[in-house]
């Protein structure tokens, strides 16, 4: 990802393709479904698994990334292989680190942290 390249901007989150359709998809799934984001599919290099749903997302065809206006997170042990493949298709500047992502969200949401911490901080000096 390039500097000043950010995945949310305005406190929007742009569009999400997980890369990955395995059982580490399933937490990456969960943690940005609980964050809000909207996942616009999912995509795997297996063809048995194009065309088909999974946990609500539907699954295309790595090759249709090229058509989509998305950020890319991969969610998937073949992590080299699957960045390999991104560069190959000229998309690796849309690849975003999950780490990455969860560090600008918490950084565009300060605000709404620092508020939870004071309301928490008075509720325990009423006790």
């Amino acid at each position: 990802m390039q500097e000043g390249d950010s995945i949310i901007m305005n406190n929007s989150v742009k569009p999400l393709v997980i890369f990955g359709v395995g059982s580490g998809a399933m937490k990456v799934i969960r943690t940005m479904k609980n964050l809000g984001v909207e996942i616009q599919a999912l995509t795997d290099n297996n063809p048995a698994k194009w065309g088909t749903i999974y946990e609500e997302i539907p699954v295309i065809c790595p090759q249709e990334l090229k058509n989509r206006d998305c950020k890319i997170m991969i969610a998937s042990t073949y992590q080299e292989e699957i960045e390999a493949q991104l560069r190959e298709y000229g998309l690796f500047d849309r690849l975003v680190l999950k780490e990455q992502f969860i560090k600008e969200y918490i950084e565009s949401h300060l605000d709404e942290f620092t508020y939870m911490e004071k309301k928490e901080t008075i509720s325990n000096t009423k006790t």
